[in-house]
């Protein structure tokens, strides 16, 4: 998508309001975002990461996040409320998110695309009751990967998730589930895993398969539970994006998704863990705007 008003920003100086995550990744890149933003002509104005709703309130011409992919859709929420497009420079471990709009991981020409960059994509933004997404919610095996991945992150950087999930698949077990995809039952029953997917990445680089986030709809995957020694072969499918040719794998699309899971009752959103969040999972088709290469 070409607007004007994006158009209209490669020309003049660009006002960024930039929100970055000093913790985020391996390394302080905040005031190394806001200096190449500059050098790329924008005029920007620093908040706290978790202050989206009053860089949204400044009515800058773009917000900027340089954060983990978390972050990253609790600004897209702000950015979508306030009807001002989303730059992102990638600055998290794994970045999914970035990966899938093919956002340049380097500093430098994420910076550029963020100050300059004048084509937008307009895609949809996942919720649940506790927070959005805008990639992939996961129960499963993907909770307890995340939770040993979250200890390998400072030594493995990105390869921290494939050994978490190594992990989890040689001891977790099933989880009980019950999914329902626009009020039509999809499964219920003991799963190794379940994903709801709006752009589909997850994981530091594996994908719940061909899922469009602009569709209107989300992709919904369960993994039943059978043989522990068919995780190897599905953790490869993740990996290359084809989880779901696999026997004994479910796939429905919805606008919205009923997932009631026992035990903790966990959801891995985005890379995070996030506890409370409820059955319901909604999609609000179109209303984020990203500014993409």
């Amino acid at each position: 998508m070409r607007l004007a008003s994006a158009r209209a920003c490669h020309h003049r100086l660009v006002r960024i309001a930039l929100l970055a995550n000093p913790g985020s990744g391996r390394r302080d890149t905040s005031g190394e975002v806001s200096e190449a933003l500059r050098r790329h002509g924008a005029e920007v104005e620093p908040f706290p990461v978790d202050e989206p709703e009053a860089a949204a309130a400044s009515r800058p011409d773009r917000l900027v996040v340089a954060s983990g992919d978390g972050n990253v859709a609790r600004v897209a929420e702000a950015a979508a409320d306030a009807r001002i497009p989303l730059a992102v420079v990638p600055s998290g471990t794994a970045n999914d998110f970035a990966r899938s709009m093919g956002i340049p991981r380097g500093l430098e020409a994420a910076a550029r695309l963020a100050a300059r960059g004048w084509r937008t994509r307009r895609i949809d933004l996942a919720h649940t009751s506790a927070r959005p997404f805008l990639n992939t919610a996961a129960a499963g095996l993907s909770v307890p990967a995340l939770r040993t991945a979250e200890g390998l992150k400072p030594l493995l950087g990105p390869l921290g998730y494939p050994a978490g999930a190594v992990w989890a698949a040689a001891r977790a077990r099933p989880l009980s589930v019950a999914v329902a995809c626009d009020g039509r039952e999809l499964y219920a029953g003991p799963a190794w895993q379940v994903l709801v997917a709006n752009t589909g990445a997850f994981g530091g680089g594996s994908d719940a398969g061909p899922a469009d986030p602009a569709d209107g709809l989300l992709d919904v995957t369960v993994v039943a539970a059978g043989p522990r020694w068919r995780l190897a072969l599905h953790g490869l499918d993740l990996r290359r994006g084809r989880i779901r040719e696999r026997p004994g794998v479910l796939r429905a699309r919805a606008e919205r998704v009923e997932l009631v899971r026992s035990g903790e009752g966990l959801l891995n959103l985005d890379g995070d863990l996030v506890r409370g969040a409820g059955p319901s999972i909604i999609l609000d088709a179109g209303v984020l705007e990203v500014v993409v290469p």
